[in-house]
């Protein structure tokens, strides 16, 4: 059992935070809040100012409470529910994950013997080939003069 405290708080199960002593539950907590992320695009405990004590105190709230958009079907989230239960030793395991109805039409032996078809294949034409990604709303790269001499790059460095 592990006792360290690190990682992004959103992710963080509330045995890492409390320090109670941490095991692979807590994974299987952070995986719960990944598939949140994944099918609402939000994050599932963050606060919305970007205060991590805050965020740490919606997770020790539990997921009880949280209110689930309409976009993310009843299954997923009882499957989402199941993984992020305050009680580790309540939580869906490793084992138990394959099984729920979630999965029902997943074909984890395609899976496991790499015959699983894709849904999309992207077509990628050069090792940076941006065509795939969405770049509205990021800052424009800059070519910044190359120098060798940095002397003046920070001077309190």
């Amino acid at each position: 059992m592990s006792r360290t405290l690190c990682g992004t708080p959103e992710y963080m199960a509330p045995e890492t935070i409390l320090r109670k002593g941490h095991n692979t539950a807590a994974d299987i907590w952070s995986l719960g809040v990944l598939v949140f992320d994944m099918l609402s695009g939000r994050s599932l405990f963050a606060d919305k100012a970007d205060n991590d004590m805050q965020t740490c105190n919606n997770i020790l709230k539990g997921i009880k409470d949280v209110v689930f958009p309409n976009e993310i079907r009843r299954i997923a989230e009882d499957f989402i529910r199941k993984l992020c239960r305050k009680n580790p030793a309540k939580r869906l395991t490793a084992q138990e994950i394959p099984k729920h109805g979630w999965f029902n039409e997943f074909h984890w032996e395609d899976l496991r013997s790499r015959t699983m078809e894709p849904p999309f294949i992207p077509k990628v034409e050069s090792s940076v080939d941006t065509s795939n990604f969405d770049l509205e709303g990021f800052p424009k790269e800059v070519d910044y003069p190359r120098t060798d001499d940095v002397t003046s790059w920070d001077p309190d460095f």
